[in-house]
């Protein structure tokens, strides 16, 4: 692929997706672990929407691999974890199992918010659908200042 000025704002768009869902995804796991008992992540500063220290936590994941995968593949892949204590979840299985859960029910909000404004943006006759959809393109923009933006990382975002 030949970097083009469209092509660095895709990136950049799906990074800044990219960084802001797998951080809320880590932060959601390192809060309810400390509301349920198990500060271990909130003394490692995972407790944040701030994406620095899960970077500095996993910069491979969260740096390196996103960035190699969208330019092999146009589309990001990458990682990122908050610690816990093992001994903790052990003595409360069910306490773990809600910190576990707390990641994806963030991501599914997130899935569920984007969606929410798409179809607010299509009623309001800012988006429209697409004529093919991909994983870049969930919905396409009128013709109006901002909505391609928009679109992108709204469709993004939903993805």
């Amino acid at each position: 692929m030949e970097p083009t000025a469209d092509l660095l704002l895709l990136g950049l768009a799906w990074f800044v997706v990219f960084l802001f869902s797998t951080t809320l995804h880590e932060a959601a796991h390192a809060f309810i672990a400390l509301r349920l008992g198990d500060p271990t992540a909130y003394h490692g500063g995972q407790v944040t929407l701030n994406p620095l220290p899960h970077v500095r936590r996993e910069p491979f994941g969260m740096v390196l691999v996103p960035i190699l995968s969208f330019a092999l593949g146009g589309w990001m892949f990458g990682w990122a974890s908050a610690p816990y204590d093992p001994r903790w979840a052990l003595r409360h299985p069910r306490r773990a199992a809600w910190m576990a859960l707390g990641g994806p029910a963030a991501n599914l909000l997130l899935v569920i918010v984007a969606g929410l404004l798409i179809r607010v943006g299509m009623l309001a006759g800012y988006f429209h659908a697409p004529r093919m959809v991909s994983f870049s393109q969930v919905t396409a923009a009128a013709d109006l200042p901002g909505a391609a933006g928009l679109a992108t990382l709204l469709s993004v975002l939903f993805t």
